[in-house]
Formats: C-alpha cells, sequence, structure tokens
C-alpha cells in the first residue's frame, strides 16, 4: 500500500533538499575558491578625506614581506589570516580583510585611523592621535586636515600606544568638535598647552589667541566663542586683543593688546551679550 505525503510533508521535504543543496553548493564554491591560483591583487584603501598612511606600493611590500610573492600561487597556500595580522600590526592601519574570490583576485580591504592630532612632544617628537588616543606615526605628506599642536607635551613617541595624557585627551575633543563644524574647522590652525596645561588655540585671523582651558562644558564655550565673534569682534575689531580667554564659567574674558587698556569681561546669555566694550 502506498503512503501519500500530506502537503505540510511535502513542504518540509522541499526545504531540507533546498538546505543541502545551498551546503552543497556553498561547500563546492568555498572549495573552489580556496584552490583558485591567484591571478592579481586589488587593494582597497579609501584613507580619509583624501589623505592615505599607506600606498598601494607601500600595502604591496607589506604582502610580499608578509607572504613572498602571491600572483599565480594557490589561495589554499597564502595564509590570509597572517597577511590581516601583519597590516593591522602597523599604528596606522585600524582594520584589515583579506579573501580570494571566484575568479582567483585577492582582495585587500583597509581601514586606516584617522589622525586628529598632528603633536610635537617636548622633546621635538613628532606623530599622530586618532580619536582613540592611538600614536601613529608620520608617514610622507601630512594630512593638512589634522591639527597641529605643541607645548608643554609629556607623551612620548611609540607607534600603536595609547596616550594617557589629559590636555591631548582633552585636544582630541577639541578636534573632535572643530571637524564636525566647518565654520571651526577654517577657524584655527594651530594648539597649544601651556605650563599650566591649559589648551591654547590660535585662530587663522586676528593677533588674539583662544584660552579654552579643558575640555570641560566645550560646547557652551564654543558656543560663547561663536557669540563673541559674531557680536563683539565685529563693533571692535580682530586686532584689538591678545588673548581671549573661555576657561571660565558662563563668561569671556579679553585681554587687549594696549597694557594700558582694560580687559573685557562678557556675559553670554540666552544668546545675547552684555559687556563692557
Amino acid at each position: 500500500m502506498k503512503l501519500s505525503l500530506n502537503r505540510r510533508q511535502s513542504l518540509l521535504l522541499l526545504l531540507i533538499l533546498l538546505i543541502f543543496g545551498l551546503v552543497f553548493a556553498w561547500t563546492s564554491s568555498n572549495g573552489q575558491s580556496s584552490n583558485k591560483r591567484i591571478k592579481r591583487i586589488e587593494i582597497k584603501n579609501k584613507g580619509n578625506r583624501g589623505f592615505v598612511f599607506y600606498s598601494q606600493k607601500d600595502i604591496n611590500g607589506i604582502l610580499e614581506k608578509t607572504a613572498g610573492k602571491l600572483a599565480g600561487r594557490s589561495s589554499k597556500a597564502v595564509q590570509l589570516q597572517k597577511i590581516e595580522y601583519a597590516l593591522i600590526e602597523q599604528a596606522a592601519i585600524k582594520s584589515a580583510d583579506a579573501y580570494v574570490n571566484l575568479n582567483g583576485v585577492l582582495t585587500v580591504k583597509i581601514q586606516e585611523r584617522e589622525p586628529l592630532l598632528l603633536v610635537r612632544n617636548q622633546k621635538g617628537e613628532q606623530f599622530y592621535l586618532d580619536s582613540a588616543g592611538i600614536v601613529i606615526p608620520v608617514r610622507g605628506k601630512h594630512a593638512d586636515f589634522a591639527l597641529p599642536v605643541n607645548g608643554h607635551i609629556k607623551t612620548q613617541f611609540k607607534a600603536g600606544a595609547v596616550t594617557q595624557e589629559s590636555c591631548l585627551k582633552d585636544l582630541i575633543k577639541v578636534a573632535q568638535a572643530m571637524s564636525a563644524d566647518p565654520f571651526w574647522d577654517a577657524q584655527f590652525e594651530q594648539g597649544y598647552v601651556d605650563n599650566y596645561g591649559r589648551i591654547v588655540l590660535i585662530p587663522r585671523l586676528g593677533t588674539h589667541s583662544i584660552v579654552i582651558g579643558t575640555a570641560e562644558q566645550l560646547t557652551q564655550k564654543l558656543e560663547n566663542l561663536r557669540l563673541f565673534y559674531e557680536k563683539g569682534l565685529k563693533t571692535v575689531g580682530w586686532n584689538k586683543y591678545r588673548t581671549v580667554d573661555l576657561s571660565y564659567q558662563n563668561q569671556i574674558v579679553g585681554k587687549p593688546l594696549d597694557p594700558e587698556s582694560e580687559q573685557f569681561r562678557l556675559h553670554p546669555v540666552q544668546n545675547d551679550t552684555h559687556s563692557t566694550l
């Protein structure tokens, strides 16, 4: 006597066959790709804002040093994980992924760290810092979007190390705020750490410097400074003051270039200003 499968059993059988088919196809393709001869190497490295630490020539050099000549070799004989490790050992490289497709193309995808600060410490050593505070060696041309900073900075150059210096951690926050706002991004050309550990910014225009102090209440400090630029400097000009100090709570203190002139105190209140100007 023949037993007929009902509709539910038929669907279940079809699903099982489909799963076996997919597993077989994946296993087959994986086996083929693992035995493929490498025909060429494709390197994908977008960098940050058009700047890259490592050119394709540089990456090819790391690959060759790590795994030897790759073109023409069986992909099964190449340790892709070893290549990835060799790449992320570079302080400037955040992540790396290497794989061989069915066409025999070895693709290497790289994500570099974004340099936020170009630091010169007290010893004259120069290096970059990214958002995580990781020390990155300077290679080739400078990243023109990284804020140059110097002064009383103790962190020494050690590629891949993470800075623990509070002033540099605060400067990273300042650089992040600047890069997120086109107005501030175009406003300042340099950062400085004075002998009190305070952050000082040097604008591109004017003779004054901006004392930030620390990154505490940074958003409010920058908003106060924006109001000062929009309402204060329009009245007296860009070259009247030697320093503009934002480190005081809820006020801006300006010291004029003329030693006989009185300093001013500006108290931003709800997007309005009141000062002794």
